[in-house]
């Protein structure tokens, strides 16, 4: 189990580093939990903190605890990382994420809250013309829930 392998990565980590659970990020009942393996989830930023306070790459955490779970050693876990994003580039999936990147279905806050006026100003003014719920979602091409989040 994945939570099990990260509580052994973390335990190796910190003694041969020769650090304390205090030096983990937040509170020192999450380190104990993680280090335990009693916490299920950790988010995306949370395990960039602890990769950074274990001064090791957010990736060779993840190897090596991937090389537990295989019961593989973590080099040969590296080569079979390579062969696997070989082949997805063979597929093409590079271009697919610079094609993702550049098309920013990533879309910054203010961009989105930009987004969200605009679409709540169109559905205010196709309202005062008198346009059902169902009309306005077609001419806008937004969901009914959207408009009907926007009509009020």
């Amino acid at each position: 189990m994945l939570t099990q392998s990260l509580a052994v990565v973390l335990r190796a980590l910190r003694k041969t580093r020769e650090l304390t659970q205090e030096r983990l990020p937040s509170s020192r009942s999450y380190a104990f939990a993680l280090e335990a393996g009693t916490s299920k989830n950790i988010s995306l930023g949370k395990l960039r903190e602890l990769s950074k306070s274990l001064e090791i790459t957010p990736l060779a955490l993840m190897v090596l605890c991937e090389s537990i779970e295989s019961e593989q050693d973590s080099l040969d876990v590296i080569g079979k990382l390579k062969e696997e994003l070989r082949q997805l580039r063979s597929i093409g999936l590079d271009e697919e994420i610079r094609e993702e990147q550049r098309s920013s279905s990533l879309v910054s806050k203010a961009k989105a809250r930009e987004i969200a006026d605009s679409k709540r100003l169109a559905v205010k003014r196709l309202k005062e013309e008198g346009k059902s719920r169902k009309e306005v979602a077609e001419a806008l091409g937004i969901s009914k829930s959207s408009v009907q989040r926007f009509w009020v």
